[in-house]
């Protein structure tokens, strides 16, 4: 540590104290002080997302009546800014999506920021290529979660300060094993190296080396540093963003407003504190309004649901109510999740009952949208060389243009189709298609009257025409797709297939701008095969879609909960509190285990600068953003938890969250017994499933019959085969798309499922979900 760091910062303070306690009005008046005494003087304020620089400028430009020249911005904001100034001469450009767009930036050798998924495709060539064979990771060169377990081991250590040779150096001196010729970390910096290879020869530059770039030329030109500074909201950076931070106020006066309360939830902050003391800020706590317990507001309601889809339907109506008893408008109510994959497309469908449009923070993937699944059934169906069962899920799924396939308003014609195919003796080829379909309708048509073929099989002369007119325009372009090519030439071919197959909607627009994304990784990835493009494509759509409303307007919000820290509403729901969802299960990383990465630290003296990450121990950023979640509650916090899990029909156990929430409601230590049986718990029955002309005695069996339809991906055949025939008799009334549900839902469950009537039962049991009753 520098005399430099030891010594106070002239002018630089350090205040701490919660989001919500003071701390957010001690910035908004340090910043309007600094824009009262020189409006046009540029300054800015790093934080830590963007949402929260949304709000913050709304704020400021309340109490200021407007500001001019007051930016705020992320760490990767700042770093790309520094990145573009740091390349004299350059000529290549990467971007980065950002909230408000693309942003372009020059990087230093003039080389290009790495597309998404760069890395991990690079490294995944690498293993195609045979560099593990032989090695450490021989046996598992084939899976493709070791390139994404490479690719995060690999950013951690840079982050760290790390480089392939001074890896084999400090686990030289931390004794490490596995570092003779075919030990795991000799292996580990052979692909490395490898890897740092292919960057340079093409011409790229990641997104860890981008941020070290910034911090290289901050260093070197300090007089670019942003000044007047400010930082707001962090409670923790990792290595390479406080070198980042270190290097921009190396020189420069800085105002930090650390989010820091002395107390147990807080504890996860503390060395990220004792690092900006460390520098010789001066700490300048504000008084403490705070609470040592869980800091509840004025009403809160705990939830006990059947399931996740009950208890959305349950939070949104307790919303619903309390915002009307309130008059508050919608926007003042808030979904924060700590699993916005599960719960972000649940909330979305409910919440348009509430008559808005709602900001969805993580919206429904394209892989989930019919345009998406089109795009990925016409690429299994070529990949799988033209199989029966892809081709009828094509067929079932795609979003057809009604100009170009004509389903006549028949709802059982796809059904027909997969008989005609079972009847012909279809299994894989294109050439068969065609072949077979004549030949089965000479069959059908000159069947002799009277035969028992013909009597079985006439009505099906329709259904045979209509399929074999629709696959000899569909299966030439098809067949047209090489088995090996370029990503630009897949993506060029797809595009146009779905653009002349399918119907022009919002949604195909947006699948047809993601295949333009993935055209980007044409340069890194050379020719490859179908099927590696299709990886491609389904880990691009199964990022979230475009989102449809803007933040802070319309209808409620539902947050990431890491997004929505320091940010309040009058009304927030916490949904998913049960143990593993939140707090949520953290795994040592694969290849470098913690034990190790705490051996490494030693061996650096556990430097602040150059530590990495220790990935098991998670319980004390858990306890930290749960506290922040119930603190973001100005007026009324709902909390809930579904109870049962839907493909094991077993209880969930409640977080441990909920029952410190209740002793804070009771003032009395709590157990799980006491949790279930306490007044203070609303617990949803499973008989308010259905409505009243429709009521079931259901049992707890009994509702996962029917929840578990939710996610048939998920479950096995057998329990669900169990727990429909535990169901009993069904209502008959329900009328369902029998291209959508048949298939591809439950074809393949079909010969797994004990009996025609379970999967009668579960055709039946779906359609309860489109109709929306379940």
């Amino acid at each position: 540590m520098t005399d430099k760091q030891n010594r106070t910062r002239s002018g630089s303070r350090l205040i701490t104290g919660e989001f919500h306690s003071g701390l957010e009005d001690a910035l908004l008046a340090h910043l309007k002080e600094a824009v009262d005494d020189a409006p046009l003087r540029a300054g800015t304020v790093i934080v830590p997302g963007n949402l929260l620089g949304i709000r913050l400028s709304r704020e400021l430009a309340l109490a200021t009546n407007g500001h001019a020249n007051v930016r705020f911005v992320t760490l990767v904001d700042l770093a790309l800014s520094v990145s573009g100034t740091a390349a004299k001469g350059g000529v290549a450009s990467g971007s980065a999506v950002r909230g408000d767009g693309v942003s372009k930036t020059v990087v230093p050798e003039g080389r290009a920021l790495l597309p998404k998924r760069g890395d991990e495709l690079i490294i995944r060539r690498l293993l195609d290529e045979g560099i593990a064979d032989n090695g450490y990771f021989a046996a598992i060169a084939d899976r493709p979660g070791l390139a994404t377990a490479l690719r995060d081991t690999i950013t951690n250590l840079k982050e760290a300060g790390y480089r392939p040779d001074s890896l084999s150096e400090f686990a030289k001196l931390a004794r490490l094993p596995g570092r003779s010729k075919s030990g795991k970390i000799a292996e580990l910096t052979r692909i490395w190296k490898a890897y740092e290879r292919e960057l340079h020869d093409g011409g790229w530059i990641d997104h860890a080396d981008m941020m070290s770039a910034a911090v290289d030329h901050l260093r070197a030109e300090p007089a670019i540093a942003p000044s007047p500074l400010a930082l707001y909201g962090f409670y923790d950076l990792n290595s390479l963003q406080k070198r980042l931070v270190a290097a921009c106020i190396a020189r420069n006066e800085a105002t930090v407003f650390f989010p820091y309360l002395d107390v147990d939830d807080w504890t996860y902050a503390r060395p990220t504190l004792d690092w900006f003391l460390s520098l010789g800020f001066e700490p300048s706590p504000l008084p403490d309004k705070g609470t040592h317990d869980v800091p509840l507001p004025a009403e809160t309601l705990i939830v006990s649901a059947p399931g996740e889809g009950r208890e959305v339907r349950e939070d949104v109506r307790a919303l619903a109510v309390e915002l009307d008893s309130r008059e508050a408008p919608l926007q003042s109510a808030a979904i924060l999740t700590r699993t916005p994959s599960l719960y972000s497309e649940l909330f979305a469908e409910e919440l348009k009952l509430l008559a808005s449009e709602p900001y969805i923070e993580t919206p429904r993937p394209l892989a989930r949208t019919r345009s998406g699944m089109s795009l990925v059934r016409f690429i299994r169906a070529v990949e799988s060389d033209f199989d029966r069962t892809e081709i009828i899920e094509l067929l079932s799924v795609a979003d057809f243009d009604p100009d170009h396939v004509a389903f006549e308003g028949n709802s059982t014609l796809v059904g027909d189709w997969a008989k005609a195919a079972a009847l012909a003796g279809i299994t894989t080829g294109a050439a068969s298609w065609p072949q077979r379909l004549r030949s089965l309708l000479s069959r059908v048509e000159g069947a002799p009257p009277g035969s028992r073929f013909g009597g079985r099989h006439a009505h099906m002369g329709g259904a045979i025409r209509s399929l074999l007119s629709l696959l000899e325009d569909l299966l030439p372009q098809l067949e047209a797709v090489p088995s090996r090519a370029t990503v630009e030439r897949y993506a060029g071919a797809f595009s146009k297939m779905l653009t002349v197959w399918t119907r022009d909607t919002r949604e195909r627009e947006s699948v047809l701008a993601t295949i333009e994304g993935v055209k980007t990784l044409s340069k890194i990835a050379g020719r490859i095969t179908l099927a590696r493009f299709g990886e491609l494509v389904r880990a691009a759509l199964d990022e979230p879609g475009p989102r449809s409303a803007r933040f802070g307007q319309g209808g409620p919000t539902v947050l990431n909960l890491m997004s929505a820290r320091g940010l309040p509403y009058p009304v927030v729901v916490v949904p998913g509190l049960v143990e593993k969802q939140f707090p949520l299960g953290h795994r040592q990383d694969p290849i470098l285990l913690d034990h190790e990465r705490l051996k490494l630290n030693a061996a650096r003296q556990n430097n602040p600068l150059h530590l990495l990450p220790i990935k098991g121990e998670n319980i004390g950023e858990e306890k930290l953003l749960f506290r922040l979640a119930v603190s973001a509650a100005t007026e009324l916090l709902i909390l809930s938890y579904p109870r049962l899990n839907p493909a094991t029909a077993r209880p969930r156990i409640p977080s441990v969250f909920m029952l410190r929430t209740l002793e804070a409601m009771t003032h009395r230590p709590q157990d799980y017994k006491s949790f279930e049986s306490s007044p203070l718990v609303t617990r949803i029955p499973l008989s308010r499933r259905f409505p009243k002309e429709r009521a079931h005695a259901l049992t707890e069996h009994e509702f996962n019959g029917c929840s578990i339809l939710n996610a048939l991906e998920g479950a096995g055949a057998k329990e669900i085969a169990y727990l429909l025939r535990e169901a009993g008799p069904l209502p008959r009334r329900i009328e369902m798309e029998t291209t959508r549900w048949t298939t591809p839902g439950f074809t393949r469950f079909d010969g797994a499922l004990e009996s025609k009537e379970a999967l009668a039962a579960a055709r039946e049991l779906s359609g309860f979900r489109r109709d929306g009753l379940a």
